[in-house]
């Protein structure tokens, strides 16, 4: 026989059985049959027995089996035997056994006594074994469980055996589990609704037999109560077209008032239940086919009479009950209750009681159901006494419930169904729906989101509409507008993704252009600047989520556009939430895609929400341990080495950069505009000078991709929060920040913001924390508002800052003091708590609410006692409520100047609002008592602080005093350096170990006072460490004036170390020496002394090659002036001949640069296109080069020309590029679009420089001659007519040049402004030249001619549409206020570099010229005054009459075309 045969196996099974019970004697024979017949079932499972009966038929060896099971059915065992028989029967007579089994239990009481398992067990059982009857027997055995009710209860004719509650209560019970497994096994729905009809008319019949056996109802009412969760499972199968299941509800319902008149709180026993009746259960009116009282007053009548209940006879038995309900009646109300019958009473208090209870629960709408039909009027003026009460009762509920997700749902379908009644024709209705729907949409806007919410609005529109009632239409919309505009701004990620939700479940696909959309009256319903993104983003869920249903997640990670696959990923979690690919919904990506992923999953459905927030609170948590984004490292810290030759200088660096970016995230990149590259090796160079070789090299690497990826996070964490829906930990966010270091970049600004504002809202979430806890996080969203301000005066905020950030702090504005100052109330109620009573359970953390189970006494009393200890060791300070204003009051100066940047002159009345309320006037708030309080939390604020108009000099003298007390947390703040080295009580010394500040803005210590203290004069040496490459070369001539005070030569082995760094640095300031040098200003001066010996120490430390190099360079400059001096005697006709052969004979060596470009290596001359300017006191030469880029490595050639000028000094016009130069950098740090082109102008000697020519330009005047047309008709014919779009981009890129340059022309009041020193390119950029007048000196012997701030003439203005009011023209102002605003955040630098010049003995500046250059910025000014200051030179340069006339001079004088 083949041993893998069953009958084999079988075999070889019986003989180890066999073997084993031999052997074991404890074994019995009928143990034997059992164990024999539960290892063959193994490989026959349809056949079970004994090894006796193996070869009866199948069917009699079940019917025997049951039989066996049953006669001695003792235990839970037997039962679960008999189920799976049951399950796994073939035969219908085993069914029939089993149905027989039940009708007896059910039917026969007699029968129960013969069993010894207890009948309750069984018929708690049953649920399990009722799908595996047939339909007919299914039915048949509901109808016998529900008359089993009946027998089991007490009655009048079982008066005499006292009734038996388990029995009872595991019947109803029974009722309940079959019911909940006819729902889940889709039980068809009439016959399920059969049996529970049956079961609620015995309920009725058993209240009535105990309204018979005692005339106490309340001591009966166990035996109804017990029914309340059978009812709380009816839910799923509810239907408003079922009258009858309808009215035995409510009878039931009234029933159990009738039974607990006395005290209606004795149903709160069924608390759990009562929460999902009061959702479902139908208002106590009849609703088909109309609404009607009288009927179910007559179900009153009757339950009346066969309750037959004594106590209450006529409605003056009642009324006391009706007073204590609802106290206060009113006596109008009460003389109405007593014009009313029994049953109307009963009505009344019945409804107030379910209405009452719905309230308590969060419901409110189905009140509205009663006043839409006619009663008696008395009955009328009751119902509107109570519905106030119950309004309130409500709003109390929500007010005070901590489950977020319950506060959510009810405020919903609140909404929901204030919005469904406002379509109501109903004039009683309307009375009442409209006030309460418009508070409501005050209190709660952002249950606009919920999908069920968004279905109502859609629906009340499409009814109003086809109603035609325009009225209830314009009011209706009124409320929508607030409310969409609400979400538009609160939350309005959230609400597009839910709109997008909404159409889905409401009719499971996308309808766009029907005219029965839902979608329609939404959408016309938005504002129109959001209506365009919004459908733009329902297209793309709506192809994304298609795709998604048709997708694998093979499918999905295949897709390579970043964008799409993320977006894939999203829908694809939706439809499938078990799936792994949620994981990378954690990847970085644009922050407008992780905006949309997000919510999109998040506002699918609440439980969707709760599987994608802790997945994305726990990145954030991670990135904060990893220290990313925000959280990174300060500075990197390197020890500087000294390099032994430029070649392996510039290894270093390259391996150095390397290095940085392997150490750093694949994203990482530098925060500054300029080349990383370039700033990456000049930062190596700058670190190795030889006698700073024990200095650190400071250089700050910002991942701006993470702080980009943190902000979004956190702005998708206030949406969810802001929403409600459920509880999320965003406590473990806040508490990332706790003693925590933040990057000094302005790049996390926006994260900043963010990150305080949703702390306010953290702190609003109805869960308790200890006192402990409440402190610790109300100084952690102290300290990050602090450090948003500290970046208030910073230009490259300006860069980050957006609509959104500017909501986003209002909101911080408006929430921070009132969130922060129930801090106060808070520890009182605490501190009350625990005195009240020891035992008072206080939560100890906010992470989680509150659970019901107790809390160990020991652990409570000594919890108590512990936070009782930290309430008297850290009572609330009143003046920590004063600090929070003044936080309040710093945050408005930042958020004006934020939105005078983004919106200019406008200011929203929500921001005028908060203003009003948080910006008292400074002595009320006594800000400068303040600064000890802002410096131990947030030290890096003072800066801004001192900066603050009309109020930052008062608090000087207390900064610097908290400054030299604390010498340990000054130096780690860079920009307080500022302040501490130029107070007149600071001790240098301290300097030593100050952290760096930009090498720009160190520019303001060059004093006398700290370059003659050699430690303040190394800090200052340090900072400059920090140029780039750009920045070394752009501040030579400052550094150049400061040697005269260097007493401790600490600049001058700066320079001379630089110079060994870098060649260029070395040549530029030689040139600077040698324009200098010569110059002495007065007797007295020994900066030319200075410059000698400089210029010979250099020469001398320079290696043949470097000395090479620079003989070269220079001779090159030497020998163009020998050519413009050989030039000079020659008549003006002779000379172009004459300068070509000079140029053809002369021999350039190899490694020439462009003086004013270095990265421009000369190829050779093109003498055929160089020309002697027409000048007869001196000769300066236009020399065409051919270069080519040193960073090309193909080095094709470039033509590019200078103008070489001799007996010219070109040092002011230098300075003035200088000025345009950095306020273009200044313009580029702060992220606006502007052109400027600083051309190149440099002195390469005494009275002698090199004058880049500007490309592909022509001056206005030139353009004039060629055309005779104004600039509108020049731009028409040479770009096309206006609004083309090259024209447009014409006319964008002269605002883009003519705002800047405005500014420029009035903050260094550069004159002289006539079309020839104006240019415009081939792009239609303007560009400015000749700057000989600036400052204090003018044309004409310095009359001031030219009064206006700048020149805006009536060409310029037609070009820009024409008028004030023209959009070209707002452009324009809104432009130069950008750009007034980021030049004046960096002021400080502008005035360094011009009080350093002014030593320069330039005629055009005076002793009051920084005095006056500070006017001209405002810097007293707060920022709207400083908008209509703006707004006033715009209007004095409009057009103004002297502009004019100096163009009419210069046209008569020198022909100068206009």
């Amino acid at each position: 026989m083949n041993p893998n045969s069953t009958t084999g196996k079988s075999k070889n099974t019986l003989s180890q059985l066999q073997g084993q019970c031999l052997s074991t004697s404890i074994y019995s024979f009928q143990a034997l049959d059992e164990v024999i017949a539960a290892k063959y079932q193994k490989f026959h499972p349809k056949i079970s027995g004994s090894s006796s009966d193996l070869f009866q038929p199948p069917e009699d060896r079940e019917i025997e089996k049951v039989n066996r099971l049953l006669s001695r059915l003792k235990n839970q065992q037997q039962l679960n035997q008999l189920r799976n028989i049951l399950e796994t029967t073939q035969f219908a007579t085993v069914r029939n056994r089993m149905n027989d089994f039940f009708l007896t239990l059910f039917l026969r009481p007699s029968e129960r006594e013969t069993i010894s398992i207890p009948a309750d067990t069984i018929i708690l059982e049953f649920h399990r074994f009722f799908p595996f009857f047939e339909e007919e027997d299914q039915v048949e055995l509901l109808d016998a469980l529900s008359s089993v009710l009946l027998q089991v209860s007490p009655s009048e004719s079982k008066s005499d055996s006292p009734p038996n509650m388990q029995t009872y209560k595991a019947v109803v019970n029974g009722c309940i589990l079959t019911l909940k497994r006819c729902i889940k096994i889709n039980f068809p729905t009439q016959l399920t609704i059969v049996f529970i009809k049956s079961v609620l008319q015995n309920s009725i019949k058993i209240a009535s037999n105990l309204s018979q056996r005692s005339k106490s109802l309340i001591s009966n009412t166990d035996y109804i109560g017990e029914f309340l969760p059978f009812i709380a499972e009816i839910e799923p199968l509810m239907s408003e077209n079922d009258q009858d299941m309808n009215r035995l509800i409510q009878q039931f319902f009234i029933t159990c008032i009738l039974f607990t008149l006395d005290n209606p709180n004795y149903l709160s026993h069924w608390d759990p239940s009562l929460d999902k009746i009061a959702r479902f259960i139908p208002p106590l009116v009849q609703r088909k086919p109309k609404i009607d009282f009288s009927s179910t007053k007559v179900r009153i009548q009757e339950l009346l009479i066969l309750y037959n209940i004594q106590k209450y006879r006529k409605s003056e038995d009642v009324i006391p009950i009706f007073n204590k309900y609802l106290p206060g009646l009113p006596s109008k109300n009460i003389y109405q209750l007593q014009q009313m019958d029994l049953a109307d009473v009963i009505y009344a208090i019945s409804i107030y009681l379910l209405e009452k209870m719905r309230a308590e629960r969060g419901i409110f709408g189905p009140i509205l159901e009663y006043i839409e039909a006619k009663y008696i009027p008395h009955f009328s003026g009751v119902l509107n006494a109570m519905f106030d009460p119950l309004l309130n009762t409500f709003y109390q509920y929500l007010s005070t419930v901590t489950d977020l997700e319950r506060r959510n749902m009810c405020a919903s379908f609140t909404m929901s169904e204030l919005i469904r009644r406002f379509a109501s024709a109903n004039l009683r209705v309307q009375t009442r729906v409209d006030p309460i729907l418009k508070a409501f949409s005050n209190d709660y806007p952002i249950v606009i989101c919920n999908t069920e919410v968004l279905n109502s609005i859609s629906d009340t529109y499409n009814e109003l509409n086809s109603n035609g009632d325009q009225q209830r239409i314009q009011i209706f919309s009124s409320i929508v507008d607030k409310l969409f505009s609400d979400a538009v701004c609160y939350v309005p990620n959230s609400f597009f993704a839910a709109i997008f939700h909404s159409q889905v479940k409401k009719s499971g696909s996308i309808q766009l252009c029907s005219g029965s959309s839902s979608l329609l009256p939404i959408m016309q319903a938005l504002p129109q600047s959001t209506r365009v993104r919004m459908m733009q983003e329902f297209m793309l869920r709506s192809v994304v989520y298609g795709q998604a249903q048709f997708a694998n997640e093979e499918m999905i990670k295949a897709v390579r556009n970043d964008q799409e696959r993320f977006l894939l990923s999203a829908s694809y979690v939706i439809i499938h939430p078990d799936s792994e690919i949620i994981t990378d919904l954690i990847a970085y990506n644009e922050p407008q895609t992780l905006m949309l992923a997000w919510t999109h999953v998040a506002m699918q459905s609440v439980e969707m929400s709760k599987l994608i927030v802790p997945l994305l609170i726990q990145t954030f948590v991670d990135l904060s341990k990893n220290n990313v984004g925000i959280f990174g490292p300060k500075v990197n810290k390197k020890t500087s080495k000294k390099p032994t030759s430029k070649t392996n200088k510039t290894k270093e660096s390259k391996s150095s950069k390397k290095k940085s970016n392997s150490d750093s995230d694949e994203e990482e990149e530098h925060s500054h505009s300029e080349s990383e590259e370039e700033d990456n090796q000049n930062s190596e160079e700058e670190s190795s000078l030889e006698d700073q070789s024990n200095l650190f090299t400071e250089s700050l690497v910002i991942d701006e991709k993470a702080v980009q990826y943190q902000t979004t996070l956190l702005q998708f964490f206030i949406e969810n929060i802001t929403l409600n829906t459920h509880y999320a930990d965003y406590a473990s966010v806040l508490i990332c920040a706790m003693d925590r270091k933040f990057v000094q970049h302005a790049c996390i600004v926006p994260a900043i913001i963010s990150y305080a504002y949703l702390g306010c809202l953290i702190m609003k979430t109805p869960f308790k924390m200890t006192a402990r806890s409440y402190d610790c996080l109300q100084k952690i969203i102290i300290r990050l508002a602090l450090i948003s301000y500290s970046f208030t005066y910073d230009d490259y905020v300006l860069k980050y800052v957006t609509q959104r950030e500017l909501f986003l702090l209002e909101q911080l504005i408006f929430c921070l003091p009132d969130t922060l100052e129930s801090g106060y109330e808070e520890h009182s109620k605490i501190a009350q708590s625990i005195k009240r009573d020891e035992s008072a359970y206080l939560s100890i953390e906010s992470k989680y609410p509150i659970d019901d189970h107790p809390f160990p006494k020991i652990a409570e009393a000594s919890f108590n006692k512990v936070e009782e200890r930290y309430l008297q060791n850290n009572p609330f300070n009143k003046n920590y409520s004063m600090l929070v204003k003044v936080v309040a009051f710093l945050l408005c100066d930042e958020i004006q100047i934020f939105n005078a940047f983004i919106n200019q002159t406008q200011v929203s009345p929500s921001l005028q609002r908060i203003l009003a309320l948080r910006q008292v006037k400074e002595n009320r708030l006594s800000v400068s008592t303040r600064v000890k309080e802002i410096w131990r939390i947030a030290p890096e604020a003072l800066y801004p602080f001192c900066k603050m108009p009309r109020i930052g000099q008062n608090v000087l003298s207390s900064i610097a005093s908290v400054m030299e007390v604390d010498h340990y947390t000054a130096p780690s703040v860079p920009m307080l350096a500022t302040l501490y080295a130029l107070s007149p009580k600071s001790n240098l010394n301290y300097l030593a170990v100050w952290d760096t500040v930009p090498g720009s803005k160190a520019l303001s210590l060059l004093t006398p006072a700290l370059m003659k203290n050699k430690i303040s004069a190394s800090y200052v040496a340090r900072c400059f460490q920090l140029f780039t490459r750009r920045e070394s070369l752009l501040f030579l001539p400052q550094l150049v004036q400061s040697l005269r005070f260097d007493k401790s030569e600490v600049l001058r082995h700066f320079l001379t170390s630089y110079c060994k760094q870098s060649e260029i640095f070395c040549h530029y300031l030689l040139w600077n020496i040698l324009a200098e040098k010569n110059n002495p200003i007065g007797n007295n001066d020994n900066l030319p002394g200075i410059l000698k010996n400089l210029e010979k120490a250099i020469i001398d430390n320079m290696n043949e090659q470097e000395k090479k190099d620079y003989e070269n360079e220079f001779g090159l400059i030497d020998k163009l002036d020998q050519v413009s001096q050989k030039l000079l005697p020659m008549e003006i006709d002779q000379r172009p001949p004459a300068f070509i052969d000079m140029l053809n004979e002369m021999e350039l060596p190899d490694g020439l640069y462009i003086p004013s470009n270095p990265n421009y290596k000369i190829l050779s001359i093109d003498s055929e296109h160089s020309v002697p300017l027409k000048s007869h006191a001196r000769v300066p030469i236009l020399v065409h080069f051919m270069v080519y880029d040193e960073d090309d490595k193909d080095k094709t050639p470039i033509p590019f020309s200078c103008i070489f000028k001799i007996q010219d000094d070109v040092r002011q016009d230098a300075m003035m590029i200088q000025f345009i130069d950095m306020t273009r950098q200044i313009l580029t740090d702060a992220g606006i679009d502007h052109y400027l082109f600083p051309y190149r102008v440099f002195a390469t000697g005494e009275n002698r420089g090199v004058i880049e020519c500007i490309q592909r330009a022509k001056s206005r005047h030139d353009l004039g001659v060629a055309t005779n047309e104004d600039l509108l008709t020049y731009f028409i014919n040479k770009y096309g007519q206006v609004g083309t779009p090259e024209f447009q981009r014409a006319q964008d890129n002269f605002i883009k040049s003519v705002a800047p340059y405005s500014l420029i022309c009035y903050l260094f009041q550069v004159k002289d402004r006539h079309n020839a020193n104006i240019m415009i390119d081939e792009d239609g950029h303007v560009l400015h030249i000749d700057f000989g007048f600036i400052f204090e000196i003018s044309p004409g012997g310095n009359m001031k001619f030219e009064k206006a701030p700048f020149k805006l003439t009536r060409e310029m203005i037609d070009l820009m549409g024409g008028s004030k009011e023209a959009p070209a023209f707002q452009r324009f102002v809104k432009l130069l206020i950008q750009c007034f605003f980021a030049v004046r955040s960096r002021h400080e630098e502008l005035e360094s570099i011009t009080t350093l010049m002014m030593n320069a003995g330039f005629p055009c500046f005076l002793s009051d010229s920084i005095k006056k250059l500070q006017a001209r910025l405002f810097i007293e000014k707060t920022a709207k005054e400083t908008c209509t200051e703006i707004i006033k030179l715009v209007d004095s340069a409009y057009e103004a009459t002297s502009t004019t006339l100096y163009d009419s001079f210069q046209k008569a004088q020198n022909d100068i075309w206009f």
